[in-house]
């Protein structure tokens, strides 16, 4: 049964994450600081491998999980059409097109580069700074989950399912899913040294059209440093075209605003990429084109401000101030004012979680997880459907009313 395989697979999954790290600490060690270096004009920098020309990351799709999330889509539809909708809304997405990996765990990934970069900003006195490294730290991991997971999204999370790692400067990250609809997830990170401690929540939100899916995690982060200094972010708006047709890339679209409720200072960052779907893109190349204009800058790179607004005295009116300005790619590096912060190339170092200390809540302890990656799909299939019934089950419970 899948009970009495359970510890082999849960041994071999170790072993491999175990090789990952050694790969990659053979490759290059991970950096312990902030590798900045004079940004030069018009240089190719390194660019991701999963890159499109065009911008953003080129989703590849080896098993078909578009194809068979419609199958799923059309099993949906034929039971609401029957008068079934209970029965609709039990239907699981498939192991198949789900990636091993946990949404909490997805959410540890844009936490990854905290080292070095919040230990940077927690060590400067100098509040841009402090900002320039928060935007690094934010940018520098939006690439992370995409590029694992690709076409399949991470196995949803389950409620009380839990997250904690570690890093070799101390840094801790403890995460939980506190609540199944909505689902919301909770985390936070302890700096080395009591560097600066990170809180943070978040929902996910969604919207699907004809071609396109876009969506991005409702919350906040909040840093507060060991000098007293807070600082807060938003959170990156995703969007997917060619959903159906096309060429499928995912792209950041929108702002993400990093915020310095100390002093009073402002950091956004603009993404190049409007969120328009293909044919609203189609049209602008149109256009281009007929102008003899050519727009050669790839949409996933960015522009950045930080600034600080003030009242003119005697006028209901404000000034801003920009105090740097930057820009760079979520796929290739990020720069302020002339210094390079952040390249794609750079190592870091991976999250790591001892088993010895772990709850059994733990995200890499879901079985269905450890079975998909196992590549035992109808077997994880059994195991997730029983894991998402529990769910509903408890759902039950904590809606009836409770009598003393």
């Amino acid at each position: 049964g899948i009970n009495a395989e359970y510890m082999g697979i849960k041994k071999k999954h170790r072993v491999h994450m175990e090789a990952s790290n050694q790969i990659v600490n053979q490759n290059g060690k991970s950096q312990s600081e902030v590798l900045a270096e004079p940004f030069v004009e018009n240089k190719k920098y390194a660019r991701s491998a999963y890159a499109d020309p065009s911008g953003g990351v080129l989703i590849t799709d080896e098993d078909n999980s578009i194809g068979i999330f419609f199958e799923v889509v059309r099993q949906m539809g034929r039971k609401i059409m029957e008068g079934t909708v209970l029965d609709a809304m039990k239907i699981s997405r498939p192991a198949k097109i789900t990636n091993y990996i946990s949404y909490l765990e997805s959410i540890s990934n844009d936490l990854i580069f905290c080292s070095p970069y919040l230990n940077a900003a927690a060590k400067t006195s100098d509040p841009v700074e402090r900002l320039k490294y928060v935007v690094s730290f934010v940018i520098g991991s939006l690439h992370k989950t995409i590029i694992h997971c690709m076409a399949k999204a991470p196995a949803n999370p389950i409620l009380g399912e839990t997250f904690q790692a570690h890093k070799a400067d101390g840094t801790s990250l403890y995460m939980e899913q506190i609540s199944h609809h909505p689902p919301v997830s909770i985390y936070s990170i302890y700096g080395p040294d009591g560097l600066y401690v990170a809180h943070g929540c978040g929902e996910p939100s969604m919207g699907v059209g004809l071609n396109t899916v876009n969506g991005y995690r409702q919350g906040l982060t909040r840093i507060r440093f060991k000098d007293g200094g807070e600082v807060s972010f938003t959170n990156a708006y995703m969007f997917v075209n060619g959903l159906m047709m096309g060429k499928r890339t995912l792209h950041y679209i929108k702002t993400i605003t990093c915020t310095d409720h100390t002093n009073g200072l402002t950091a956004l960052v603009t993404f190049s990429d409007d969120g328009s779907g293909r044919i609203s893109k189609l049209a602008s190349a149109v256009k281009n084109w007929w102008n003899g204009t050519k727009n050669s800058t790839p949409s996933d790179h960015f522009t950045v401000n930080i600034f600080r607004e003030q009242k003119i005295e005697g006028q209901n009116q404000t000034q801003t101030e920009i105090l740097s300005e930057g820009s760079g790619s979520w796929l290739e590096y990020v720069q302020f004012d002339g210094v390079v912060y952040w390249r794609i190339s750079d190592k870091i170092e991976p999250w790591n979680s001892d088993e010895e200390i772990l709850l059994p809540s733990h995200s890499q302890s879901r079985l269905d997880s450890i079975l998909i990656k196992a590549k035992e799909y109808d077997k994880a299939q059994i195991e997730k459907e029983r894991l998402e019934e529990l769910q509903r089950h408890d759902a039950k419970i904590r809606r009836k009313p409770h009598h003393n």
